[in-house]
């Protein structure tokens, strides 16, 4: 049979057991935080400078290196002292990576210039032809317009008259003009897609 004695003794054993975790784990998390307190400033400051022109990044590398820190809290026969100097390692190191992988991506995006094709500042032939032929089919397009239509949008867009100088020469309104041209550049646009 079980002993009610000895239930009794497991049981506050456990509890003990759990507060003296619980004890534990609060402590850890309370050196961290002091930790972060009273070094993050001086571990940013510590970064930026050897960061240099890439200083905006040492407060990332700090929260880095706090949460690498974390790993070795948990061992509570490391002192704070202990703790100290090997953030100041911590950031050492992750220095030395955020250096190298800088390196390795200056190094993939050089590139030799005597290797490169220099694009010619003259249009290749192909795009004169195609040049040519999209000025044919605005040409044809620009025949199918209504008269005044045609009329206003050549005025606009090849002659460059203002809106208020084509409704003069064309004895019509402004929003007239504003009118035609609008339905000109409506009929281009869906006759040039086709």
């Amino acid at each position: 049979m079980n002993n009610p004695e000895k239930s009794l003794a497991t049981a506050a054993s456990c509890e003990e057991t759990e507060l003296r975790a619980t004890a534990s784990a609060a402590t850890l998390v309370s050196r961290m935080e002091t930790m972060f307190r009273k070094h993050n400033r001086a571990l940013v400051r510590f970064l930026g400078a050897r960061l240099g022109s890439n200083a905006g990044h040492a407060e990332d590398i700090a929260q880095e290196c706090f949460f690498r820190l974390a790993r070795y809290n948990k061992r509570p026969e490391i002192t704070p002292a202990e703790l100290h100097s090997l953030l100041y390692q911590i950031a050492r190191n992750i220095l030395i990576d955020f250096y190298r992988h800088g390196k390795v991506i200056r190094a993939a995006d050089h590139v030799d210039i005597e290797d490169q094709e220099v694009a010619s500042p003259e249009p290749t032939q192909e795009r004169i032809v195609s040049g040519q032929e999209d000025i044919r089919r605005l040409e044809e397009i620009l025949l199918t317009l209504p008269p005044r239509c045609q009329q206003v949008f050549v005025l606009s867009r090849f002659e460059e008259m203002k809106y208020e100088q084509i409704a003069t020469h064309c004895g019509i309104s402004v929003s007239m003009v504003e009118k035609h041209i609008a339905r000109a550049m409506k009929i281009i646009r869906s006759k040039m897609r086709v």
